[in-house]
């Protein structure tokens, strides 16, 4: 079972996202970037889930410190009005791997979840 951090300032994001992923995962939720980076700072996780706009520290700027602390960490990003075409761009940009635009499928989160934990594990065995 991947413990995933799941990060947002909207509490119904959280709860909604949890839900949906606390049956396959344990689910860690933290209510914006500075709290985000103080669970991950104190928590062991597989996974981060993170909002790019929020109060206090941006998703981008999550990402930047948890890159610097774990570099390995796979990330997967969540915004809400960012163009289709801009979302790979975004993603390659902050080395994640991983991003959606709110509201997204909650099969399609589910399924690239489960394929960034396999590729991870695959990477972090043939590394060892």
């Amino acid at each position: 079972m991947a413990r995933i951090l799941i990060v947002d300032d909207y509490a119904d994001i959280r709860l909604v996202l949890a839900a949906a992923l606390e049956d396959e995962h344990a689910v860690i939720t933290a209510t914006d970037g500075e709290d985000g980076l103080a669970t991950f700072l104190a928590q062991p996780v597989d996974l981060v889930l993170t909002d790019m706009s929020m109060p206090k520290m941006t998703g981008p700027e999550l990402i930047t410190a948890i890159h610097q602390h774990a570099p390995h960490t796979p990330i997967i990003g969540m915004t809400a009005g960012l163009h289709p075409s801009l979302i790979q761009m975004e993603q390659d940009r902050l080395r994640i791997q991983g991003f959606f635009s709110k509201p997204m499928e909650l099969h399609d989160l589910r399924r690239t979840i489960a394929e960034v934990l396999r590729t991870h594990a695959t990477v972090v065995d043939s590394a060892a």
